[in-house]
């Protein structure tokens, strides 16, 4: 069961703007309560203890902390639902944020050049996939002409044979027919 704040509770008393930087401290910033003390104190002029912190964590941060991470979610929910309805789009605007990653990671001299290659790993990784995508697409393209070109090829040797057994070809057409049949 929470405690009930205590009326002489500095921390929770204080303006709204030194409690959302203690707040922002504590979350963004990860300081420890003790180090919350020292900044209190030498920003604001506020002497407190870390139990008073611990306490204002608990009553002020932590529901800051849940109604975030709420937001977080429903935030990657609609993000979700946006690229499963749209996944082409997705995809590139992902690549290309990642683009953009990686060449300001290029340009800061400060950035661990590990980090910068496995992301520009993911790029060529993406690149790659898309030059797979198309050669298959090509591939698939090169195997529908060639069924076509196979059941032209079919229904002409059908043809030919019609016309053969019928006796409406001399034997030299029949020739010219086989040897453009055989460079089909």
């Amino acid at each position: 069961m929470p405690r009930k704040p205590r009326t002489d509770a500095v921390l929770l008393h204080l303006p709204m703007d030194q409690q959302k930087a203690l707040c922002e401290w504590l979350l963004d910033g990860g300081l420890s309560y003790r180090a919350a003390v020292a900044a209190m104190e030498k920003e604001f002029g506020v002497q407190t203890s870390s139990t008073a912190v611990f306490d204002f964590y608990h009553t002020v941060c932590a529901p800051e902390l849940l109604r975030r991470r709420s937001v977080a979610v429903t935030t990657s929910e609609e993000v979700a639902a946006e690229a499963e309805a749209s996944p082409g789009r997705w995809d590139e605007a992902a690549l290309d944020k990642l683009k953009q990653r990686v060449f300001e990671m290029m340009l800061n001299p400060q950035v661990d050049p590990k980090e910068t290659k496995a992301l520009f790993g993911l790029v060529l990784k993406a690149k790659d996939q898309d030059i797979k995508e198309r050669d298959q697409a090509l591939d698939e393209r090169k195997v529908a002409i060639l069924e076509r070109k196979a059941e032209e090829l079919d229904a002409a040797k059908k043809k030919a044979a019609e016309l053969k057994q019928a006796g409406g070809l001399t034997p030299e057409m029949i020739e010219v027919i086989e040897t453009q049949l055989k460079l089909l």
